[in-house]
């Protein structure tokens, strides 16, 4: 079928259902009156189109369609049962925000005539129909067809268009398709208000016979094509699984809909389901019904850790949704967003309890038989909140009074209770002990009350299940308030339930005093005076406050330091400046005192055997490598475990904005060298010893500006020892089947979850990451311009679309390209980077070059016509540079000194190896040239003038292993 052919019919199809209506309306009509009425109705009087449509056709046609007769002439509407199309026709449809009575018949009609307007409007030959636009949309008639409600009756339209050459890759103003709007049910805003639904269409069982059109409609499309429509995005970065995801909430069991999600996976093998929106969503983040969510994760089972851009995975995504559509109108919309629920740009005009409550019962059901999801429920977003944390915080904001009384609020709470005690079934016991950021535990989260309780049973019979999995009642937060502590601010608003809770808690009606270890400084120290023998400059004067005794000082053993002054933090961890007294000198009444830095671990939050790893990979490493911070002393109380480190200024993400510590590297480029060396040799150490790190990012490079610039590696909480005898465990935290590390400084085959075993390949990645970082002072070289959120740079970084700083020296170029291979076979080992010549000294590069130069193939080219080692070196990118601008251009004045010092001396000045030459001559010779001539040497003049020729040079010599010649072996040597 041609094109013309296929408008033909697509006009054909709309006459029908334009006759049928007419008909319907008028229960007898004539021909004649027939014709006039419909071209009345449509418009249709361009004699083009008219000839399309032979009007001889129309008694065939009448015939053809259910519950109509023609009689002598005239058209007849039969009687009609209520299985017919009469039951579809009286179809209520939520338009612009308000309800309609509007047939199906009649919907159509006006899609119909908007088809043909913009059809005959824009291309009368139909030659392109893709041209054919509705201006104020974008929409072609494609999309138009597709927001047909029933369009499985019309399977056929969009056959036709689609033979007719409508491009299915055409999008609208909002970037759809016309599959986004088919599979989704949106429809954007057009100019035909009074009939173009504005949201998506209420859900029926009608609805249901749609799939099978769908597949039928995809089978029209080539399958590369139809690959590739899986895979667009629209302007908010919805696939089409986005919009059949959140679409496909509906009530009953959902068949079709099954049948639908499969054929779509297989198409592209569930890759759609790995690309996030322009939020960091993917599918599974949208709110979906059991039987569609099931399919996804059976498809992709990784998908239910993949994090978006507020670290919420898909559980934690559609609970937040859940907790918002139930209160987002209510008076506790504020405290939501103080517990980092809700952020303060998410849309209030939530769809109610109604959608709340469907979605909580959704997660009941996909929960209990899916062991992906389950393990998904302890992955904590940025706030370090779970989902178990965010059904508390909705059991305790759905205890108050909200003015709302209704059984689908009873209900809501009901089924919060319900999930969170199937989300902690399986939990072991150091899941239930966790914290969040803010150092709370589950008790914390549910017990914060900040109104009256008005529905206690509720909050009762969370505090049971908590109990029931054994929560330590005495956890302190960052506060040191325990559970206890948080009821006593409802005594007086709600006296039955805080007795009914302390009864709970075992308390017995009884206070307790608040857990709190902060001591006077004067304590222990009568009126002897501190002083600091050491600190960094950026840490004095917080140091000297605690030697001073200003502030509530917090005592362990013989260090304090300030509780709420942290300067540093961590996953289960905070880091204070602490200082110690070393030297009590009673004669002179004073006290030497050394700052240190207080790393405190909640033990709450981690395990024994974990900070067991860490203090073993201290003590392993410590005071052996002046790139790794130096461990001095362990000590431990009742909540918190200390290790004392060195105290350095900062971390790298601080170094890189901070324009007095790194201006000795913005003001000499060849401290970068330096700096590198230093990272590398820290990391060096740390393989050669047999660990890996595994979470390297700039947090965990910490450096000091005390003497001179220096760098270390720090945060060993997640090392691991690979020796042969080791028997450290590979997980941390609450034994989540994840890859551990930072999101955006793992490697792709950590970050596409192709491995979920760090290796030391995988810390080389990390480290090309952290030192692109460095030398761009705060650029990752895989973060889109303009747009670092965290699910585009892992994209890029999966995808290996990287985008290197332009103005980097061209050996960083190719030093960062040697760790950043997407092969981890081909990353260079630590202890080989060395050889890199970006990390050579200028002296040795000099050496180097003056070294090739003194081979046979440089000294008499002649005696080796078109030697190997000459040939290979016109290929680089340096040696076809000299075929359009001789290398003698660059260096002029000294090219001209020499030539005349030695007449007889030739150079071929597009040559590589005539340069080398030329320069080994010129060091040779260099006592006996100008002082000018001298002082431009000693300055390396060839490297700044040809930036990348060391590189290229190396790299012949490698590839044609003139290693072992003895003059190049000795250069390397240096």
């Amino acid at each position: 079928m041609n094109k013309v052919e296929a408008v033909v019919q697509f006009y054909k199809h709309i006459r029908v259902e334009l006759i049928y209506n007419i008909v319907f309306e008028k229960k007898i009509i004539e021909e004649g009156e027939l014709y006039e009425e419909l071209k009345g109705r449509t418009g249709l009087d361009d004699a083009h189109l008219l000839k399309i449509i032979r009007w001889s056709e129309v008694s065939s046609l009448l015939r053809a369609i259910p519950d109509i007769e023609v009689v002598l002439g005239a058209i007849v509407l039969l009687e009609i049962n209520t299985n017919s199309v009469l039951q579809l026709m009286n179809e209520t449809y939520l338009i612009k925000n308000r309800f309609l009575k509007l047939t199906v018949s009649q919907y159509r009609e006006t899609v119909f005539r908007a088809c043909s307007e913009i059809i005959k409007k824009n291309n009368r030959n139909f030659s392109d129909l893709t041209s054919c636009r509705d201006k104020q949309t974008g929409n072609t008639p494609l999309h138009l067809l597709a927001s047909l409600p029933a369009i499985s009756f019309n399977a056929n339209l969009l056959k036709y268009l689609l033979q007719s050459g409508v491009d299915p890759f055409a999008a609208n103003n909002e970037g759809q398709t016309f599959l986004h709007i088919l599979l989704g049910r949106y429809k954007t805003v057009s100019n035909y208000d009074d009939f173009y639904p504005y949201k998506r269409l209420p859900t029926t069982k009608w609805f249901k016979q749609d799939n099978t059109a769908v597949l039928q409609i995809l089978d029209h499309i080539p399958p590369s094509q139809v690959s590739l429509l899986t895979k667009a995005q629209d302007n908010e970065g919805n696939t089409l699984m986005h919009e059949f995801a959140s679409s496909a909430i509906l009530q009953g069991e959902l068949v079709e809909g099954q049948e639908v999600c499969r054929k779509l996976l297989e198409i592209d093998h569930g890759q759609s389901l790995r690309i996030p929106n322009h939020k960091g969503n993917v599918p599974l983040h949208c709110p979906c019904d059991p039987a569609i969510f099931n399919i996804l994760v059976e498809s992709q089972p990784a998908c239910c850790r993949v994090r978006n851009d507020r670290d919420e995975t898909p559980l934690l995504c559609i609970l937040k949704k859940s907790v918002l559509f139930a209160f987002g109108r209510t008076l506790v919309l504020n405290e939501l967003r103080e517990e980092g629920d809700v952020g303060y740009n998410d849309l209030v005009d939530s769809p109610g309890l109604t959608k709340a409550i469907d979605l909580i019962q959704n997660l009941i059901k996909v929960h209990a038989p899916n062991e992906k999801i389950f393990k998904s429920v302890w992955i904590a977003d940025q706030d370090g909140n779970t989902a178990i944390d965010v059904a508390l915080i909705a059991i305790r904001i759905g205890s108050y009074d909200l003015n709302n009384t209704s059984c689908q609020m009873a209900e809501l709470r009901s089924s919060m209770v319900t999930l969170l005690d199937k989300m902690l079934s399986l939990a072991n016991p150091e899941d239930v002990r966790r914290k969040n950021k803010r150092g709370r535990t589950f008790l914390h989260q549910l017990l914060d009350i900040k109104q009256a309780v008005v529905k206690e049973a509720y909050v009762l019979q969370a505090v049971e299940i908590l109990l029931q999995h054994n929560v330590d009642v005495n956890a302190v937060d960052v506060q040191g308030r325990c559970a206890m502590n948080m009821i006593c601010k409802v005594y007086d608003k709600s006296p039955s339930f805080f007795n009914k809770c302390a009864d709970l808690l075992l308390i017995n009606g009884s206070l307790v005093n608040e857990i709190n270890h902060v001591l006077p400084f004067s304590s222990s120290s009568g009126n002897m005076t501190r002083k600091l023998r050491s600190c960094p400059k950026r840490h004095l004067e917080h140091a000297n406050r605690l030697a001073r005794g200003n502030g509530a000082i917090t005592v362990v053993d013989k260090y304090r330091y300030l509780r709420q002054e942290s300067i540093g933090s961590g996953a289960f961890s905070n880091i204070f400046v602490a200082i110690k007294d070393e030297n009590v000198d009673n004669i002179s009444g004073t006290i030497q005192c050394r700052a240190y830095a207080l790393k405190r671990i909640d033990k709450a939050r981690i395990t024994p055997e974990e900070i067991k790893r860490e203090t073993t990979a201290l003590l392993s490493l410590s005071g052996k490598c002046e790139n790794i911070i130096k461990y001095h002393d362990s000590l431990e109380d009742t909540f918190f475990q200390y290790l004392v480190l060195d105290l350095m200024d900062g971390d790298l993400n601080e170094f890189v904005g901070n324009m007095e510590a790194n201006s000795v590297l913005r003001n000499d480029p060849s401290q970068c060298v330096e700096v590198t060396k230093q990272i590398i040799n820290g990391l060096a150490f740390l393989h050669h010893n047999g660990f890996i790190h595994r979470d390297l990012k700039p947090g965990n490079i910490l450096y000091s500006t005390e003497h001179h610039l220096h760098f270390k590696i720090a945060d060993f909480g997640l090392a691991k020892d690979i020796s042969a005898l080791s028997t450290m465990t590979s997980t941390r935290g609450n034994a989540v089947l994840m890859v551990a590390g930072s999101r955006c400084w793992m490697a792709p085959e950590l970050v596409s979850m192709k491995s979920l075993k760090h290796t030391k390949q995988s810390d080389i990645f990390s480290l090309g990451l952290i030192l692109h970082y460095l030398m761009s002072f705060g650029k990752h070289p895989f973060a889109t311009p303009g747009d670092e959120r965290p699910h585009v740079v892992e994209r890029n970084i999966e995808e290996m679309n990287g985008n290197l700083k332009n103005d980097l020296h061209p050996e960083a170029v190719s030093f960062l390209g040697a760790l950043l291979n997407v092969q981890p076979s081909r990353r260079t080992p630590a202890a080989y980077l060395n050889q890199h010549p970006f990390l050579w000294s200028d002296h040795k590069k000099m050496e180097f070059l003056r070294a090739v130069g003194d081979q046979p193939e440089a000294i008499k080219p002649g005696n080796f016509l078109l030697s190997e080692i000459e040939q290979c070196l016109q290929k680089t990118r340096t040696g076809k540079s000299f075929q359009l601008k001789p290398w003698s251009k660059e260096i002029p004045m000294l090219h001209q000194e020499i030539i005349t010092a030695w007449k007889q001396k030739n150079y071929r000045t597009n040559n590589v190896i005539d340069l080398v030459r030329f320069i080994r001559n010129a060091y040779a010779h260099k006592q006996e040239r100008s002082m000018w001539f001298q002082q431009v040497l000693d300055n390396s003049i060839f490297l700044r003038k040809f930036p990348r020729l060391v590189l290229d040079v190396f790299g012949v010599v490698q590839r044609l292993e003139l290693e072992s010649r003895n003059t190049i072996h000795s250069a390397l040597s240096l």
